[in-house]
């Protein structure tokens, strides 16, 4: 480029920021992801998921099936949209016969919370067993209530 024309400057000024505005938006998703933190509320009859970038609402009378399990299902599983690292599984994911699913899972640790909905199935756990056995009940109480 030649660096005496203003459109050549206009380039370089806007080439410039771009890239910055990119690095700083991908080292702060990277740093959301390493910090990120699995948190589930239940308020009334809402039930809220929200970990990283990830969050998920729904009521409990939504709630089709709810169960513990001590392993994943076997399934492949393949992330349509989400997080994976040594320590968790954030986000949109999509099994061959569990289909849509959104998972938030702390890797190695058990139980797990399988949620069916209508429209996806979600997994979640906790690195407090109990957590998973303390949500388990509130649903299953609240949706008999």
């Amino acid at each position: 480029m030649n660096m005496a024309r203003p459109a050549a400057k206009v380039i370089s000024v806007v080439t410039v920021v771009l890239t910055t505005v990119i690095l700083i938006g991908v080292f702060s998703l990277i740093l959301w992801f390493d910090n990120a933190k699995i948190m589930v509320k239940m308020e009334d009859n809402q039930v809220t998921m929200e970990a990283a970038i990830y969050d998920t609402s729904f009521t409990i009378s939504d709630i089709q099936s709810i169960k513990i399990l001590e392993k994943m299902p076997e399934d492949d599983f393949a992330r349509t949209n989400g997080g994976a690292t040594e320590e968790f599984l954030i986000g949109h994911f999509k099994g061959k016969v569990t289909g849509n699913c959104m998972l938030y899972l702390y890797c190695d640790y058990v139980p797990i919370l399988e949620i069916k909905l209508a429209d996806q199935t979600i997994y979640v756990n906790s690195k407090n067993e109990n957590d998973i056995k303390a949500w388990y009940q509130k649903l299953t109480q609240s949706s008999i209530d």
